[in-house]
């Protein structure tokens, strides 16, 4: 055959496998191309696995963002625990430093009242008239005159007389003197004492005791200046028994009842809380968003707006 003819048939059958490879490169080709597949395979299956790993890693890290939470809050807890602690002594302290001013103001008026009646005293008894005319002559008969009932006649008359003649004189001078010392060193009855009583057993733990002594505080005293005080530590108390369906009537009646107490957003913050500690989370989330909007900048919004955060993540 010639070299143009060997020519044209390659051109027209296309070209040949080489020499020596062509049953062999094809069983090779077989081999690796399920090889190839599977490790296409693979891929997405290597991706599954760190997929889950991912997700594993993701539960892990929220278990412990969960217990780390679980510390924060047992922390807030204490916090929480010890801020009301020093409440109550920052009060105690202020009820103290009050009460003995008072004192010191009563100790004032009564030292006044004395020289008051010391200076009665004293220009009574140098006035010249009643101790001259005393041992004078008409005054025998004149004490005479008035005989005391069941009293015999006779010469001890004038004597018994005379002698009842110079008592009013001896008692009249420390009269005067005598009644400014009551008016200037009486203290309200039982208004500051009932309160401090009731405040002493809350701050020793006698929870029961001191709810029924700011009932009765609240009860006959009113309108005294520290019934909104009476009412917070009575929900307080409350509160701190986990008694939570009272707490939040006696929270609300501070509310309704003393619009202008110091202790109002801390009642409405305790409100919210104690909605919380029931499972009213509606009720809890209501409360602490309007406490927020209505006292922006305060400690209890400040408190509302943390006790939100968390309830977020719980829920």
């Amino acid at each position: 055959m010639s070299r143009t003819a060997a020519s044209r048939s390659c051109t027209e059958h296309g070209p040949s496998l080489p020499r020596g490879r062509g049953p062999r490169g094809l069983l090779a080709l077989c081999l690796v191309l399920p090889g190839l597949v599977a490790g296409q395979d693979d891929v997405p299956r290597a991706g599954s696995v760190e997929g889950r790993l991912a997700r594993v890693e993701r539960l892990l890290d929220n278990r412990g963002l969960l217990d780390l939470l679980g510390e924060v809050e047992k922390l807030n807890r204490e916090i929480r625990h010890l801020r009301g602690e020093m409440e109550v002594q920052r009060h105690g302290t202020d009820r103290q430093s009050a009460r003995q001013e008072q004192l010191y103001k009563g100790m004032e008026a009564r030292l006044e009242a004395l020289e008051r009646g010391t200076a009665r005293t004293s220009t009574t008894d140098g006035a010249p008239a009643p101790a001259a005319v005393a041992p004078t002559a008409p005054a025998t008969p004149t004490v005479a005159n008035v005989p005391a009932p069941g009293a015999e006649p006779g010469a001890s008359q004038p004597a018994d007389a005379s002698a009842r003649g110079a008592k009013p004189d001896i008692g009249g001078a420390p009269v005067p003197g005598s009644a400014p010392l009551t008016v200037a060193g009486a203290q309200p009855p039982s208004e500051d004492a009932s309160y401090q009583s009731a405040f002493d057993l809350l701050k020793i733990g006698q929870y029961d005791k001191s709810i029924t002594a700011f009932g009765d505080f609240l009860t006959r005293f009113p309108g005294s200046p520290h019934a909104d005080n009476a009412q917070y530590w009575l929900a307080e108390a409350y509160y701190v028994t986990h008694r939570y369906e009272p707490a939040i009537s006696e929270y609300n009646k501070l509310v309704g009842s003393y619009p202008e107490s110091q202790k109002l957003t801390h009642a409405l913050l305790k409100v919210g809380y104690s909605y919380h500690e029931l499972g009213k989370i509606p009720e809890a989330k209501a409360t602490l968003e309007d406490l927020k909007l209505r006292y922006p900048g305060t400690t209890a919004a400040r408190l509302a707006d943390e006790r939100l955060q968390r309830m977020r993540l719980e829920h």
